[in-house]
C-alpha cells in the first residue's frame, strides 16, 4: 500500500437549493434553529414579528414544503422567540423562554405539535415550567430539548448552575411529567446539553464543575436509567458543550465529541459493553474567531465542522470536512465546503448542519437568494452522489479521483480505494491505493 501526500482544495460538490419555505411572506433569519430526523426537516424563521415553523419532507427523490405554521405565546404574546426546535416522527417540540407576558418571562414553555395527516400539523399541548415562579432559579425551561419515542426531555439552565432535565411521557394525546433525570453520582447539573442517538438512547453532558464527562440514559423496563458513563476529556474540567458538540454514527456505536477548549475531536466507541475513547483528532483551523465553531454532522463516515469567519452572527462560514481512514485509524482532513455563491460572503453559512441520506442539509441564516437577509437551506452532496467519492487536487496541480473498486488480492476480491491522475502521455496513472 502506498500513499501520496495531497494538497486539498475546496471539494467538488453538487449544490441544490431547498424550496422557499414562505414564497408569499417577508421573512428573515431562516434556519436560525433547525432539526432533521428521518425525512422531515424543520426550521424556524421570523415574519413581520411572528415566528413561523417550516416543515419540509423528502420523498426519496426531492425535498418539498409540507406546511408552515405560526405559534404564539401561552400568555397572548406576539413575536415569541423560538429558542430550540426538535422533530421526531410526527412530533415537533418548540421551546421559548421569552414569554413576555408570563408571570416570569424567563420561566420558559415548550409547545408540542403533532402531525395528524400529511400537511396538517396541530398544536397538541404546551408544557410549562414546573418551577414556582417566586423562585429565582432555575429558569429557562426549554434551554435544551430532545424527543424520543413518546417522550420529551426538557432542560433547565441558567447562570447560577441550577440546571436539570425533566422528562414528559405521552399517553394518547396527553403529556404528563414523568421523572427528573439524575446521574448515578448525584450530579443534577445536566440541563444544557443533550442529544438522542439513532437507536434512541439519550446522551447528557454534565454542566457543573466536573463537566468533562457525559452519561447515557436508556429506557430500562419503562424507567430512564443511566447505563453508561463516558469520559469526554481526560484531565480537563469546566468544558462547555452544546447540543451541537456531539455527532453519532448511524449505528450509534461511535460518538464524535468536539472539545471547544482544546480545539480537538474525540472519537468514542461502544464495543457492546462499555464506551472508550479511540481517537483524538487535532482540529485544523486557519481562520479567525474560532469561538464561532457551530455544528457538525456525520454522513457516510464524514464529519463536518461549521466555522464562522466573522464575529457577526451572519458572518461567512465554511464547513471543514474529515473522513475516517481505516488504514491509519485516523480522521483525515479532506477540505472545505464553502457557500455556493461566495466563499466569504456574509450569509451565515453553516448556521446549522444536518446529515441525511440525500446529503448534508446546511442553512445560511442571512442568505439573500430569496430576499435580503431572508436565509436559505441547501442540500450538499458530492458529484458522485455520495461522500465516498470526492475529488482531490494533488501537489503537482493535477487531479486525482479516488474510486471504490473490488481488487483481487491474495486470490480473493477485496474492497480497495485507488486514485488516478492524468499523466503527460494522456493516460491515467495510479497515484495511491488504500485497502
Amino acid at each position: 500500500m502506498t500513499h501520496r501526500k495531497i494538497d486539498i482544495e475546496p471539494l467538488a460538490l453538487d449544490v441544490e437549493l431547498l424550496p422557499d419555505p414562505a414564497p408569499s411572506l417577508n421573512v428573515s433569519q431562516l434556519g436560525t434553529t433547525t432539526d432533521l430526523h428521518g425525512d422531515t426537516f424543520v426550521q424556524v424563521y421570523e415574519s413581520n414579528g411572528n415566528f413561523i415553523v417550516s416543515v419540509m419532507t423528502y420523498d426519496g427523490s426531492n425535498w418539498s414544503l409540507e406546511q408552515a405554521f405560526s405559534f404564539s405565546g401561552e400568555y397572548g404574546d406576539t413575536g415569541v422567540l423560538a429558542n430550540h426546535i426538535r422533530v421526531r416522527g410526527d412530533t415537533i417540540a418548540v421551546s421559548s423562554y421569552d414569554t413576555v407576558n408570563a408571570p416570569d418571562k424567563n420561566a420558559g414553555v415548550v409547545y408540542i405539535y403533532r402531525r395528524v395527516s400529511v400537511g396538517n400539523w396541530v398544536h397538541e399541548q404546551t408544557l410549562q415550567s414546573p418551577i414556582d415562579p417566586s423562585f429565582d432559579y432555575p429558569r429557562y425551561f426549554g434551554s435544551s430539548i430532545a424527543i424520543g419515542q413518546d417522550i420529551i426531555f426538557v432542560g433547565l439552565s441558567d447562570s447560577n448552575n441550577d440546571t436539570g432535565i425533566i422528562s414528559y411521557k405521552r399517553s394518547g394525546s396527553i403529556w404528563t411529567r414523568d421523572a427528573d433525570l439524575v446521574m448515578t453520582d448525584g450530579t443534577t447539573e445536566i440541563g444544557e446539553s443533550m442529544t438522542i442517538s439513532p437507536d434512541g438512547a439519550l446522551l447528557v453532558a454534565s454542566d457543573g464543575t466536573n463537566s468533562d464527562y457525559a452519561a447515557v440514559f436508556e429506557d430500562v423496563a419503562g424507567t430512564w436509567t443511566q447505563t453508561h458513563y463516558i469520559r469526554l476529556v481526560t484531565g480537563a474540567f469546566s468544558i462547555s458543550y452544546s447540543t451541537e458538540s456531539f455527532a453519532w454514527s448511524p449505528d450509534s456505536k461511535n460518538l464524535v465529541v468536539h472539545d471547544w477548549s482544546y480545539d480537538q475531536l474525540g472519537i468514542h466507541h461502544y464495543d457492546g459493553t462499555s464506551w472508550s475513547k479511540t481517537t483524538t483528532r487535532s482540529y485544523i483551523y486557519d481562520q479567525t474567531n474560532s469561538s464561532y465553531i457551530r455544528m457538525f454532522a456525520t454522513n457516510d463516515g464524514l464529519i463536518g465542522i461549521g466555522d464562522r469567519i466573522n464575529a457577526n452572527p451572519n458572518g461567512g462560514g465554511i464547513l471543514r470536512s474529515f473522513k475516517f481512514d481505516a488504514d491509519t485509524n485516523y480522521w483525515e482532513f479532506l477540505g472545505d465546503i464553502h457557500h455556493p455563491n461566495s466563499p466569504n460572503n456574509s450569509s451565515g453559512w453553516c448556521g446549522s448542519v444536518h446529515a441525511h441520506q440525500s446529503g448534508l442539509v446546511i442553512t445560511a441564516t442571512g442568505d439573500d437568494v430569496y430576499g435580503s437577509d431572508d436565509g436559505a437551506a441547501y442540500l450538499i452532496k458530492s458529484n458522485a452522489g455520495s461522500f465516498a467519492n470526492l475529488t482531490y487536487k494533488v501537489s503537482d496541480g493535477s487531479y486525482a479521483i479516488p474510486t471504490d473498486i473490488q481488487a483481487r488480492q491474495s486470490g480473493s476480491l477485496t474492497s480497495v480505494q485507488r486514485a488516478f491522475t492524468k499523466g503527460s502521455s494522456g493516460t491515467y496513472v495510479q497515484v495511491w491505493e488504500r485497502s
